[in-house]
């Protein structure tokens, strides 16, 4: 309808070109200025000699009579319109001599203050004066908008925290940096003038076996602590980076835990804290994943237990397994408490932090650039885990450890067990079962097919994730006892294709039982494998341990 109005009021220029046209600007101009004073509250008409005023927007003052601005205001400030915490500042602005002087010296005149909205709360609002008529360069009457700024207001300041924030956390971030290069260089410098002087001195004594043989040792000793140093220094970076990742090697975790210990022994004996070996209940022993990391973490823990503990103080180390609810996996929890130091509870939640250290008189003179426990909770959280403290200052630390490792048969280089094994599998017998195979690789699916076709189960194969959905919504409920589902696939891989079929309106398709085969035993792939909907997972190359544990959960 606007653009209607516009276009009647388009006039033929009659001396002009023919044809052409010109605008009612007047008309154009009308409704340009009723658009733009909507921006604002309110809009002013004010005449500075005689201090008088007149409202223009939202009401017209008829300019029958016209009020004082400098009574309007103080009323305005008497009524609690304007906040009592702006009031300096509105009145120095505002002051009809300050306009003048600002205004006729070029001047701009500009300020924010907070006013009462009609729902009785305080909301941030830009005044502005500016010039509307001038004779001889002195300022006359003036325009006085007033904007409600209140919502640009609040995000600026919620950025200005931001920044605060981030640059709090830059300095502490840099003064942390600054402190570990210290600390690190002075950690650094001791071993290794210790390497130099033994060095030195054994020089001086080369045909005594006996002293140069305790001077080799002494060195070993600070070169190992030396390495220590370093290898701490390199995690922390590709930790940063993200290049930090795990092996995947079959252990005995039982022994790696008992390894650990005994490097611990020669410690007990020199600080005379007692090392006190608790419940360790382990229903699998044999695990894959990364066994030079895991005592990582445990030398870390023990090593900071014995730094924080006094010579008469006592180390409990305790460890159980649980089972975390997927096929394949156990879920290994270990407790190292003490009874040493303990710790503020401000720097407990600095304590995985890089570079962080205590400060204070308990911990000058131990070693440590404040890297281990960092390092150790990442660790951890790649091992599907995670590491949580607590501490009372003089009363002790505690430390408690959850991973997840993939585990495997007790002994899989032994031939003999290996034919137990596999005596063992093929005595199973469901005959009868049917179970479909949603694999895309022809190899992996036959060597899968053999296997389930050994102990009686019909197998259907689907090549990809479509097809298995297919081929599960043209059976009959109960037709399929469980579905192994393939990871990485073309199209939909096994996630989604999981997904839809939970999301079926079929009750049978929302409970069957879903495998996950994959080799990622401990990516991230293994937590969406749960969330997509999956029962359980089995790791690829197929163990047949764990295959028949499947088998006999879930047939």
């Amino acid at each position: 309808m606007e653009e209607n109005l516009i276009m009647d009021n388009m006039v033929q220029d009659e001396e002009g070109e023919e044809g052409r046209t010109v605008t009612d600007w007047d008309y154009i101009n009308e409704k340009v200025l009723k658009s733009m004073v909507q921006a604002y509250m309110a809009i002013y008409y004010i005449v500075l000699d005689t201090d008088e005023c007149a409202m223009i927007y939202p009401t017209c003052n008829t300019f029958g009579t016209m009020d004082k601005f400098t009574d309007k205001l103080i009323k305005k400030l008497k009524d609690g319109t304007i906040d009592p915490a702006c009031h300096d500042i509105v009145v120095k602005n505002l002051d009809i001599n300050n306009i003048k002087h600002k205004l006729d010296s070029g001047e701009c005149v500009e300020c924010r203050y907070r006013r009462k909205s009609d729902k009785g709360k305080y909301e941030w609002c830009l005044v502005s004066v500016m010039p509307a008529e001038s004779e001889q360069g002195v300022t006359k009457t003036v325009t006085m908008t007033i904007r409600n700024i209140d919502v640009f207001v609040r995000q600026e300041e919620i950025q200005k925290k931001r920044f605060e924030y981030e640059a709090k956390r830059a300095y502490r971030a840099n003064k942390a940096k600054r402190e570990f290069l210290s600390r690190v260089s002075h950690d650094i410098r001791t071993p290794m003038n210790s390497i130099i002087g033994m060095t030195a001195i054994a020089k001086l004594h080369i045909n005594d076996t006996e002293r140069v043989s305790g001077y080799l040792n002494k060195i070993t000793i600070a070169g190992r602590h030396l390495l220590s140093l370093i290898n701490e220094v390199l995690d922390i970076s590709k930790i940063e980076s993200g290049h930090l990742s795990l092996t995947e090697n079959g252990f005995n975790i039982a022994d790696a835990v008992n390894e650990v210990i005994m490097m611990f022994e020669g410690e007990r004996e020199r600080q005379r804290a007692s090392l006190q070996i608790g419940d360790i209940h382990i229903k699998h022993a044999k695990v894959v994943g990364d066994e030079l990391r895991f005592q990582r973490i445990l030398v870390n823990l023990l090593g900071n237990a014995f730094k924080f503990t006094p010579p008469t103080g006592k180390i409990d180390f305790n460890m159980t397994e649980t089972d975390p609810g997927i096929s394949g996996l156990a879920e290994y929890h270990i407790v190292i408490k003490d009874n040493g130091i303990g710790m503020e509870s401000d720097f407990i939640n600095k304590i995985f932090e890089p570079f962080s250290r205590a400060d204070n008189h308990n911990t000058q003179g131990i070693e440590g650039c404040g890297l281990g426990m960092m390092i150790s909770r990442n660790i951890a959280r790649m091992m599907n885990g995670d590491i949580e403290v607590e501490s009372d200052i003089g009363k002790g630390t505690t430390f408690r450890i959850k991973l997840k490792f993939r585990v495997t048969s007790d002994d899989n280089n032994d031939e003999h067990n290996q034919a137990m094994k596999i005596e063992a599998y093929k005595k199973l017998n469901y005959n009868g079962k049917k179970i479909l195979l949603v694999e895309d690789d022809e190899f992996n699916a036959e060597v899968m097919k053999e296997l389930l076709t050994e102990v009686g189960i019909d197998v259907e194969i689907a090549p990809n994730g479509r097809n298995g959905i297919s081929r599960l919504k043209e059976r009959e409920a109960g037709y399929y006892s469980i579905v192994f589902m393939d990871i990485r696939m073309p199209g939909i891989d096994g996630y989604e294709t999981t997904r839809q079929i939970r999301r079926n309106q079929r009750d049978d398709l929302k409970k069957i039982p879903i495998i996950a085969m994959t080799a990622e035993a401990f990516s991230n792939d293994v937590k969406m494998a749960v969330d997509a909907g999956m029962n359980g997972h089995i790791a690829k190359p197929v163990d047949l341990d764990c295959l028949k544990a499947v088998l006999d959960d879930w047939l």
